[in-house]
């Protein structure tokens, strides 16, 4: 498979079950219902596209399947942006960017003149 159109193809045509079975780690009879309920209430959406974020979802979540309000906010954020199962298939197969990480504030050191200031205090005290 070396073309886009084979590969779109090939996410058309796969079993969600099968997609499922090989990918999903916590699979159980409920969450199998959801992930049909969800290909169900989109029957708009193309299968290639729904495949394509179930195994998103799946690579995401490192192999766990949420529930079904989570795949149904994911589609709508996903339909945003992708149109066609191609566009699906390039969101599977780009690389995931790199979150924005953030310094930590460096701690404030007390300058040499406190420990003087405290000190003449101390003095002064006793």
């Amino acid at each position: 498979m070396n073309t886009i159109n084979e590969k779109v193809y090939s996410l058309a045509m796969a079993d969600p079950m099968i997609i499922l079975d090989m990918y999903c780690k916590n699979i159980d009879d409920s969450l199998k219902k959801d992930v049909v309920k969800l290909y169900q209430d989109h029957m708009e959406v193309s299968t290639a596209i729904l495949n394509a974020m179930l195994i998103f979802i799946l690579k995401y979540k490192e192999g766990y399947i949420p529930h079904y309000q989570y795949m149904v906010s994911a589609l709508n954020g996903w339909l945003k942006h992708v149109k066609t199962p191609e566009d699906a298939l390039l969101k599977l197969i780009r690389p995931k960017s790199k979150k924005k990480t953030y310094k930590k504030k460096q701690a404030v050191s007390e300058p040499d003149w406190m420990d003087d200031y405290v000190k003449s205090l101390e003095k002064m005290e006793t």
